[in-house]
Parts: C-alpha cells; sequence; structure tokens
C-alpha cells in the first residue's frame, strides 16, 4: 500500500476510499470520532472538536480498541497539547515523528477515516468510553470472583480490594463531569455577573476561619475544596493545632469531621476537653482539679451541646487503614455532610502502604489520595504532617519554600503549607510557636518565604491561643477567646 505526499490542507477528496486491510479490527465508533474530527474543515475548528469531545465523555487513548487508531488520536493529543491546529496534514506530520506509529498508521488509512460522512462526535467518543469501561469492569470482575468467593480471605481484605476496583473505574471518567471549554470573555462575564449579584444580596463565599485571626489575614481562613497542611517535627504541635482548629470550626457552627489514627480514644477526649475548657491536663489526668476548674467541666460540657447543637462534631480513629479503607469510611460518612476534614496522619506512620510500596511511593500516595479529596468532597482539608528536621532551616531570606522539599512527602497540591516552629530562644521571655507559612496558594502576602504568625502554646492545656490574646490571669476557656476573634474580625 503506497503512501500519498503529505497533502498541503485537510481538503478531502469526493470519491469514497476503499477500507484499509485493518478495518476488520476497528469499532464504527472509534473510526466515526475520529473521522469527525478529521471532517470539521479548518485546523482550528479539528482542535476545537477534539477538545469538545474529551470534554464532554473524559476519553484517554487507551479507550481506543485499535491500535492504529489509538496512534491517531496519541498525535491529536499531542498537537493539542502545543497549540496546534489539528486537521490531516498536522496529524500526518505528527504520526511521522513516532517510528511505531509511522510503521501502522498509512496516509491512506487518515482520508479514509476523514471520508466517514458522520456526526455526533459527542454520541461516538461517549461509546468508545462506554465500551471501554465497560470491558474493563468486566476483567475486574472476573478477577475478583475468586478473591470473593475465596473463604481464607478475610472481608476487610475483600472490600479493600472491591474499592480499588471501583476507585480505579472511577478516575477513567471522574474529570469528564468536571472539565469544560469555555470562552474567556463569556466566563468574566459570568464571573462578574455572579460577584455583583452576590454583593447585592450580601451573600459572601463560605469561609472556615482558622481560629486565629491573623493567620486568617494571611490565608483567608480555610475554603471549599482547599489542602492546607501543618507540618511540623515530633512533638512540635501539629496535633494540637488541629484539635485547637477543630473546635474553632464546631464553635462556628461548622460539621467537623476529626480524623485521628495516633492517639486513643481516651486520650483524644482528654485533650479536646482541656482545650476547650482551658484547664490542665496533668491536673485532669490526677484527678486533683482546682474547685473552679471542676465547675468549668460541667460548664463545658453544657458550651459543646449548644455549639454542637446537631451533634456533628466526629472523631473517626482506625487501627492501622490503607488508604483505601480510609476512602471507604469517607466516602460514607460524608453522605451525612461535613464542612471539614482535620485529618491528622503525621506524615503516614499510621497509614499501611498498598501493594508493598516503599516509604517514598508510601507518601506520594497519601499526598496524591489526601489532595484528591478536598475536590471529591468539595470541602478543606487540613492535614497534619511530620517532617525529619527538629526545627525548620533558616535562610538569609527567612523562611523559604526550599523547606517544603527537606522531606519527600511534601510533593503535593496543598494550598497552604505552615511549619510549627516552637520558640526555644531563651533570650525571650515570651513563650511563642511560630508558623512560618512556605506557601500560600491564593492568600495576602508580599513573599510567603517570610511570611510567619506567631502563636502562643499552652501545651499543659493541648492548645495553641492568638498572641497577645488574654496575656494576664488565669486561663480562659475556648469559647470566650473565641468570640472575642469574633469581635475583633467584624471590627
Amino acid at each position: 500500500m503506497t503512501q500519498p505526499a503529505v497533502a498541503p490542507s485537510n481538503k478531502l477528496t469526493t470519491q469514497q476510499q476503499t477500507a484499509p486491510e485493518v478495518d476488520a479490527t476497528w469499532r464504527y465508533s472509534e473510526k466515526a470520532l475520529i473521522g469527525c474530527v478529521l471532517r470539521s474543515g479548518t485546523g482550528e475548528r479539528g482542535s476545537l472538536t477534539f477538545a469538545e469531545a474529551v470534554d464532554s465523555t473524559g476519553i484517554f487513548h487507551s479507550d481506543f480498541y485499535a491500535v492504529e487508531l489509538r496512534d491517531i488520536w496519541v498525535a491529536m493529543m499531542r498537537l493539542y497539547a502545543n497549540g496546534s491546529d489539528i486537521d490531516l496534514s498536522t496529524v500526518w506530520s505528527e504520526i511521522q515523528k513516532s517510528d511505531k506509529a509511522k510503521n501502522r498508521v498509512t496516509m491512506d488509512m487518515l482520508v479514509y477515516l476523514a471520508n466517514q460522512n458522520v456526526g455526533g462526535h459527542r454520541t461516538h467518543a461517549a461509546n468508545i468510553v462506554d465500551a471501554s469501561i465497560s470491558s474493563s469492569a468486566e476483567n475486574a470482575v472476573n478477577k475478583l470472583m475468586p478473591v470473593i468467593k475465596n473463604p481464607k480471605i478475610k472481608a476487610s481484605e475483600k472490600l479493600r480490594r472491591i474499592n480499588q476496583v471501583v476507585v480505579e473505574l472511577s478516575k477513567r471518567t471522574d474529570h469528564a463531569t468536571k472539565s469544560q471549554t469555555v470562552k474567556v470573555a463569556d466566563g468574566l462575564s459570568k464571573f462578574i455577573k455572579n460577584y455583583e449579584t452576590a454583593q447585592q444580596e450580601g451573600r459572601v463565599s463560605p469561609v472556615i476561619s482558622t481560629g486565629f485571626p491573623a493567620l486568617d489575614g494571611k490565608i483567608d481562613g480555610y475554603r471549599p475544596a482547599t489542602l492546607h497542611v501543618i507540618a511540623g517535627a515530633p512533638g512540635s504541635g501539629k496535633t494540637v493545632y488541629l484539635a485547637t482548629s477543630a473546635l474553632h470550626a464546631v464553635m462556628a457552627g461548622k460539621r467537623v469531621l476529626m480524623v485521628q489514627l495516633e492517639l486513643p480514644l481516651d486520650q483524644c477526649y482528654r485533650r479536646l476537653l482541656c482545650a476547650f475548657a482551658g484547664i490542665d491536663s496533668n491536673r485532669l489526668k490526677r484527678q486533683k482539679l482546682q474547685g473552679w476548674e471542676q465547675s468549668r467541666l460541667a460548664t463545658a460540657n453544657d458550651k459543646l451541646k449548644t455549639y454542637d447543637a446537631e451533634n456533628s462534631f466526629t472523631l473517626l480513629t482506625m487501627n492501622r487503614p490503607t488508604l483505601s479503607d480510609i476512602e471507604i469510611k469517607l466516602d460514607t460518612m460524608m453522605l451525612k455532610g461535613y464542612d471539614a476534614i482535620f485529618f491528622d496522619y503525621a506524615g503516614g506512620a499510621r497509614i499501611a502502604p498498598e501493594n508493598n510500596a516503599d516509604d517514598f511511593k508510601h507518601h506520594q500516595d497519601i499526598y496524591t489520595r489526601v489532595d484528591s479529596w478536598k475536590k471529591r468532597y468539595n470541602i478543606p482539608i487540613i492535614a497534619g504532617a511530620q517532617y525529619s528536621y527538629p526545627t525548620p532551616q533558616k535562610h538569609p531570606g527567612g523562611y523559604t519554600q526550599d523547606m517544603i522539599y527537606s522531606s519527600s512527602f511534601f510533593k503535593h497540591n496543598a494550598d497552604t503549607i505552615a511549619f510549627l516552629h516552637p520558640n526555644k530562644n531563651k533570650d525571650d521571655d515570651k513563650l511563642k510557636t511560630t508558623l512560618a507559612l512556605v506557601k500560600i496558594r491564593d492568600g495576602e502576602s508580599e513573599y510567603a518565604g517570610n511570611t510567619v504568625v506567631n502563636v502562643t502554646p499552652q501545651m499543659n492545656m493541648f492548645r495553641f491561643v492568638p498572641e497577645n490574646s488574654f496575656p494576664s490571669g488565669p486561663a480562659r476557656p475556648l469559647w470566650e477567646i473565641h468570640e472575642a476573634n469574633k469581635a475583633k474580625m467584624q471590627d
């Protein structure tokens, strides 16, 4: 079969082309889809048709059964990624760049496909995806049946493997419902209209306060679909920060889910109670509370019931789960609806690796999966993470973003990252902890590397409070601090 010279444009011949010999292996929907793109006219129109097909179905090159059509689609993907036009000529030129593709695809094939008198690229693309998913699901079921029927395999392991299959299949088309191609001018007009409407109605976008006004001023609080990482060395106060911030969210009327993989339940209860009531943990543990602390316990219980009237402050503990185990549980719990997840996993020490992953891959998997939850549930995820250095490295320019890479598991897509840095300077008589903000994606800061927020640690109560809040006198309960924060923010 001869290969004609490259056509100067995608102008098609009117004569019906003879089907190539390999056409017997091509599905109708596959060749019809590629035909739609190649027949679109100008190269720019071809690019738009390709983008619409991808956006409406989330189609991958692996969805094509025939390897030749897969090669053609990959060539189109590269052209689109490079901002090039897509037509008969450009696709042919792109195919020539791959030794394998040019040995499988001929110009006769492209001309034959371009002359297919078909329409409805969305329908054809959807058919391809449907066939691919059906085939993948069938293969998955065939592999799972021996596992499901094996009485020696525990039920939890069976569920874990089933969930793995479901997650992988859902990833195949998950982005199809979220991707879109829009004209910037139209998008901006819609954004401005929505902004003006919200302004007239006095509506503001949903945001959850961190519990620290100075920190809110830097990162603009916790917003939907964001990931906030609180990093620190062992014992620096990651769990303390998460608990304090979670309690502030509850007092703000938010529905909070706290995932705690580090501490037993009794310790969790004691820490939360001490932080909320502002009482000494050691005296509580030894049952030697002072009179005012004893009375504050009852007040704290009543106050928490008032703030959490819907009983939506939930604590989830699990015994060395895998990521899939956690995700199954979260999918179930999120049906009830939560506004934020506070996730204390301390670098993954309490999460079992999957598929024999080494430490590097394990931590990558953790951050990738945790990061995906922010969009999966459309809520903020506030996560604690452990890094190896006892204190953050100080650079001439201050706290720099280079510290993110002091550990391999900071390769993620966090919206904000703050390192907890306890102040151990003997010359400073004020006890404080520095939150060194090394990444702020959408907050107010001249330079994230030099941005710090100081908070006052009250570790005997397992909490942090805003710096200079109630500098003297007995410890205040957290609800008084919360109300003072609200007043300060309103001013």
